[in-house]
């Protein structure tokens, strides 16, 4: 669903200057902090934590938001979206919704992918359409993040189809479908 821009390595993925071997692996000795261990000092590390949120500890929340900031009502986010990396996104996600004890449906990992796709299709500008829907959403008066949820659903609806029918993205299909969607639905 429109371009990815090129992903940096996220933060603790190699040895300890942050450098990865030739074999793309770490050094040993990476995993020296225990599960549940947490050193302010060192950079927070994505790959040390759970994918579901509902695992996470307030303080293991608090660090992955304060690394990974993620604002879907004011979309202040969006300066710095593109330079994380697609784990780190839906990590920031995962987070904030923890955070503030919002609904994630039946899968935390579904939701933050399709809030990372919209997200994404935002900063970029890729395609232009969904940030002009973003913006008639709201023009409307429906909260950012419920637009988003609302553009998120298209994305899940042209999954499906990429799924299940084996079809190709059709772009023009996505655009039609974000323009009917209507702001009295989603307020």
């Amino acid at each position: 669903m429109g371009a990815e821009p090129a992903r940096r390595s996220p933060r603790g993925a190699g040895s300890a200057d942050g450098e990865r071997d030739d074999a793309g692996e770490g050094d040993a000795g990476e995993d020296d902090l225990g599960e549940d261990d947490f050193d302010e000092d060192e950079d927070f590390d994505s790959d040390d934590v759970d994918d579901d949120p509902a695992e996470m500890d307030d303080e293991t929340v608090r660090a992955v938001l304060e690394e990974f900031p993620y604002d879907p009502d004011g979309g202040s986010h969006l300066a710095r979206w593109l330079d994380l990396d697609e784990g780190e996104r839906q990590l920031g996600v995962q987070a904030h919704h923890r955070a503030h004890g919002l609904a994630v449906g039946k899968s935390a990992p579904m939701h933050a992918m399709m809030h990372a796709v919209v997200e994404t299709q935002l900063a970029s500008v890729a395609p232009p359409v969904t940030a002009e829907t973003l913006a008639r959403l709201r023009a409307a008066g429906v909260g950012r993040h419920a637009a988003v949820h609302a553009i998120g659903s298209v994305v899940v609806a042209q999954l499906h189809g990429l799924l299940t029918s084996r079809r190709p993205f059709d772009e023009t299909q996505y655009a039609r479908d974000l323009r009917a969607l209507d702001p009295a639905d989603w307020r």
